[in-house]
Parts: structure tokens; sequence; C-alpha cells
């Protein structure tokens, strides 16, 4: 394993090394970006670990110790402070088979490990302070959270999550656990049996099939509302609807019918801005909050970009989208080799963009393409009049936030797996691989624009 791991590491390094810093469209050099480092934080985590952060602190898994073929067997939880880089604490080292799935409220830290289980943490100390098991009312099937949605409402009542109990008709949706029913005078060790409440499911799709409409996308929530994206497989192929839950009485506020161009593989495609829910995907769009209906849409089959550029088209990412000043900035798959793979034009394809609703209509504001090799795969930062862009293959790139024009690059920083990128006070924080380590050693980095 350890051998595979290093034939990585060294073709990744060839492949990146092969990527030069010039412009593929317009041949144009571009310069080098310095950046001034901050602080340095070196973790040992899986490579597709989403710290979450809460103002100036991130939380999330690193491991404490696998076996011979590296299957992790302990991790612990972390808390860290992004204004100095170093620990606030690290709880015991006791995680097994965990799902990556923090949430923090207030005073406590929520982990959600494998088989319903869940731990409650001391968000000052990370002192255990509860353990949960989490089961339907037949008090013999455990009511998985469906990896990744989980969050608790901004009332601090409930914990809300999706459920998949697989190949089960009318039982995949979303349940609700009223965090009052915890009892933390117990010991923080004997495990409390909870029973969360199926607040909607899913329509019978297609006896044949045996399948329900499922959850596809992470929950979002704001004030007491949860809205949610679905899959649902029928004879014609899938399709997807759009929704909203208030969670205090289980009722549904709306729930609406999408364009198949939106059923895509973006896990964190749900974004509320002000009166708008948005929706990243393929496609693009935006709705009323309150009843659903249009705002705006940009649905472009692939006939549609082959001669012009492609609004949609967001990666298998967990960080989403960045808002900026009326803007919102994201990354897509598109790379330069594209042009050999279809029929699209150089010129009309970018990784980078920049997106504006402008007199209830979709405007893509500007596009960049980064580098000649590798494709972005994170969510930008958008600081100083600047957007940092991570990308996996050709380094940190850094663009003019009003036209998308190259600043410059930092091609010393390598990623190849943590999606989320971080703003606090002004700075940029990122992860970045180590050449010649682990693949799961991640330097996250602080620098000052």
């Amino acid at each position: 394993m350890k051998k595979n791991i290093t034939l990585i590491i060294i073709l990744s390094g060839i492949f990146i090394s092969s990527c030069n810093l010039f412009n593929t469209e317009k041949n144009e050099e571009i310069s080098v970006y310095k950046s001034n480092k901050l602080w340095e934080k070196e973790l040992y985590i899986q490579g597709s670990v989403e710290p979450k952060q809460k103002k100036n602190y991130i939380y999330g898994f690193e491991i404490t110790e696998q076996d011979e073929n590296e299957v992790i067997k302990r991790e612990r939880v972390f808390k860290l402070d992004l204004n100095t880089g170093e620990y606030e604490w690290q709880s015991e080292s006791g995680y097994t088979d965990s799902e990556e799935n923090i949430e923090v409220y207030n005073d406590k830290v929520f982990v959600y490990l494998k088989n319903g289980r869940l731990w409650i943490l001391d968000n000052e100390t990370g002192t255990k302070l509860a353990t949960i098991k989490l089961m339907l009312n037949d008090g013999v099937t455990v009511a998985y959270i469906n990896y990744p949605a989980f969050l608790i409402t901004s009332d601090g009542k409930y914990l809300v999550y999706s459920y998949d109990k697989q190949n089960l008709i009318n039982d995949d949706g979303i349940m609700r656990l009223k965090l009052s029913d915890i009892d933390f005078t117990k010991p923080a060790d004997e495990e409390q049996i909870l029973y969360p409440e199926l607040i909607w499911h899913g329509e019978m799709v297609d006896p044949v099939w045996n399948e329900d409409e499922y959850i596809f996308s992470m929950l979002v929530e704001e004030n007491g509302t949860v809205y949610f994206k679905t899959c649902a497989q029928f004879k014609d192929g899938y399709h997807t609807r759009l929704g909203a839950i208030n969670v205090e009485i289980a009722e549904v506020k709306w729930i609406r019918n999408l364009n198949d161009e939106f059923l895509g593989g973006v896990w964190n495609s749900l974004y509320i801005q002000e009166n708008n829910l948005f929706v990243f995907e393929n496609a693009i769009g935006c709705y009323n909050k309150y009843n659903g209906k249009t705002v705006a849409e940009c649905i472009q089959a692939e006939k549609d970009y082959l001669n012009k550029p492609r609004i949609g088209g967001l990666v298998l990412n967990k960080a989403g989208v960045f808002y900026d000043d009326g803007c919102f900035y994201y990354t897509t798959a598109d790379t330069y080799m594209d042009p050999i793979m279809t029929n699209r034009k150089l010129k009309d394809i970018g990784n980078v963009k920049c997106l504006a609703i402008k007199e209830n209509k979709i405007e893509l504001k500007w596009q960049y393409l980064t580098g000649n090799c590798g494709f972005s795969s994170t969510r930008p930062v958008v600081t100083d009049g600047k957007v940092f862009v991570n990308t996996w293959g050709t380094g940190l790139w850094v663009l003019d936030k009003k036209t998308g024009k190259p600043i410059g690059v930092d091609s010393s920083v390598t990623n190849s797996g943590a999606d989320r990128n971080y703003l606090w006070n002004g700075n940029v924080i990122y992860f970045r691989d180590v050449f010649g380590k682990d693949v799961r050693t991640r330097v996250l980095t602080c620098i000052k624009p």
C-alpha cells in the first residue's frame, strides 16, 4: 500500500510539474504570486475531510491510529483557532468509523459516527457530555444519518438530517430529533436510546424499482425552515424536486418539480441569500424561498453550450459557493481537455466563474480557465478585491474580483482532497499537500492577501 501511495505521489508530481504557467488561450505568461504566510499547521486527516468553520474556529477529525494496511482505527476531534493556527483542544482518541459530520451550536459540539451513534462534546474543553444511539420506534432499526446532511436548527431545538433506509418504501426523508430529549445528567459514556421522528418522506416512485424519492443534497436551514432537493428514479430516468419544510410543525411549506438538468452530483448545491434560495448544479436556479416560485433559471443542455460559455456544471464538492458583494463565485470541472473531448471552443471554457442575478436574469460576469492542466475542485475565497482558488493540479490562483483576470499563481501549492477553504479576519486559509509525505498529511496554511 505504501509503495502504491509513493507511486501516486511521484506521478502526481510529474503531472503537476508538466503544467506551465501560460494561459492556453492567449499564451500569456502569468506572474508568480508571493504569499505572505502567517502560520501553518500540519494535520493528519482523511483526504475528503471537511472541517467545519464557526467564526474563528474550525472543527474536524484527525487520525491517531491506523493498521498496517492504513485502515483507520481511531480518530479524535480537534478545535483549532484560525487566528493562531493552534489547537484550542483535542478530544479523547476513541472515535472509530467517523462520518466526518460535525455540527456546533453554542456550548456543544455534535459529532456523528456510523451506526447511528452521536457523541456530544463540550465546546470549551472537548470533554464528552453524552452518548446517543438513534433508533426507529420499532426499537430494532438504526435511524442512520444519511451523509452528508445533518444540521442543528437556528433556534437550537432540533437536530435535522436526511434518512435513507435503503430499498424500503415510504421511509426515506427528513428526520428531526428534539435536543431537549437528551439527558445531560447521565454519565457521558452511558448510551441513551433516542427516537427521531420522520417529518417528511419521499413519494413512492415505482414498485418495480422498489425505490423511494430521497434527499440528494445537503440540507440548509433558516429560521426553522429546512430546504432540500430530492432525487427519484422513474421508468424514464431520474427526476428531482425542490422543497421547504417547517421543522417545528412538520409541515411542508412548498415543493416543486425542477428541470432534470438540476439533477447532478453536487453535495452542497443549495444556498440561501436574502429572499431567495439558489440551486447550483448543471443548471442554476433562483427561487423565492417563501413560496418556491421561479425568480430566474439558466438551464443549458449540452447542445446549448457548444458555442457559448457553460454557466452550470459544479464539481462534486462539499464546500459549495462563495457569496460576496452581490456575486456568486464557484468552480467547475471544466479543463483545457474539453475541446479535445467535445466540440467546445477553448475560449468558451472556464473553471472559475462569477455569477450575478440582474433584473431576474442569471448573468455570467466572467469565467477563467486556471492553467493548462488540472481542474478546480474547491470553493473560491474572495477578499481584498481578489479571488483565491486552490486547484488540484496548478497551484493557488489569484484572480481579480471584478474582471477575473489573473493576478498571479503560487504553483508550489498542491491540493488533492480537501475542498473547503476559509476566510477569517481578511486572511485566506486553505489545505495543501506535502510532497513526499503520506497522502493523509495536510498542512493548513494561513496567508495574508
